[in-house]
């Protein structure tokens, strides 16, 4: 006769990056009764053993005011690669510190095949992702010199999340048309309240170093170099309208901590510029 068995855990897959080949981790859950076992670990350690095919890599986005599954992520051999502030609602978490509104992200990715298509950064940010490369074996990029094409409009998707008042955006191509582009984001989200906007940019995009200076005289800053993101890396720009609780970030390894650091210097770089143009000496 078949027995029952009760499940210990289990650990969810999903496709939400523009590239189909790479897939997000959507959840781990063990059964409390397995709480201090390795069950947790053996699930991570079958992902890795061989994701479905034709995955390349995975990412997962553990949040930035406690450590654990950052600690899993790092201890996995996963990179800090992105960090994302201020994306959710707080509410909606039972551990949240007092006192914290809005709640970030850090973003991990697995190694990966180096991507295809050569990479082009803009001026401001190719040192800081040279450095990120290097620890990663990966080539270093090219800078980003090019005006914005003229024969092509912008190819972009577009999500709007209104329970968590986000809009994420992926730019597949940067055309001609980007300053509206822009210009229509910033309405949009105006209009819908927005506290959070995400802009992932293509960096087979020889112009992309244009489109971030676009992007940085409305306020935008980055918030990290994604390893795959279009199948070609993804370079993310955010912009947001909350004073974000720094005090209350718990970043766990070092490259996060790094990053974090550089996106809070370019995001008061970007406010004391965006200051300067509007009211000059």
């Amino acid at each position: 006769m078949y027995k029952r068995q009760r499940p210990a855990g289990y650990a969810a897959l999903g496709a939400e990056a523009p590239n189909p080949c790479l897939w997000e981790e959507k959840g781990l859950v063990v059964v409390p009764d397995y709480n201090q076992t390795d069950v947790g670990a053996s699930l991570v350690t079958f992902w890795e053993s061989g994701w479905p095919s034709p995955v390349v890599g995975v990412f997962a986005s553990p949040v930035c005011h406690h450590y654990f599954a950052q600690i899993f992520c790092a201890k996995a051999g996963w990179v800090a690669s992105t960090i994302q502030l201020d994306l959710f609602d707080a509410t909606i978490f039972r551990d949240r510190p007092e006192g914290l509104a809005r709640v970030s992200c850090v973003q991990f990715f697995t190694p990966m095949p180096p991507a295809l298509a050569p990479s082009y950064w803009p001026s401001e940010y190719s040192e800081f992702f040279a450095t990120i490369s290097r620890a990663r074996n990966e080539p270093v990029g090219k800078l980003s010199t090019d005006p914005l094409p003229d024969d092509m409009p912008t190819s972009m998707q577009t999500n709007a999340l209104a329970s968590s008042r986000n809009l994420r955006i992926n730019v597949s191509y940067i055309g001609s048309d980007w300053p509206e582009v822009v210009q229509n984001l910033l309405a949009e989200a105006s209009t819908q309240q927005t506290i959070s906007i995400q802009v992932w940019l293509n960096t087979s995009c020889s112009c992309i170093g244009e489109a971030v200076r676009i992007l940085r005289s409305h306020g935008f800053f980055l918030g990290g170099l994604a390893p795959r993101w279009f199948a070609s890396d993804g370079l993310l720009m955010q912009k947001v309208t909350t004073d974000t609780r720094y005090d209350l970030f718990k970043l766990y390894s070092s490259p996060a901590r790094e990053l974090f650091d550089f996106i809070r210097a370019d995001r008061a770089a970007v406010q004391h510029e965006k200051d300067f143009t509007l009211f000059p000496a």
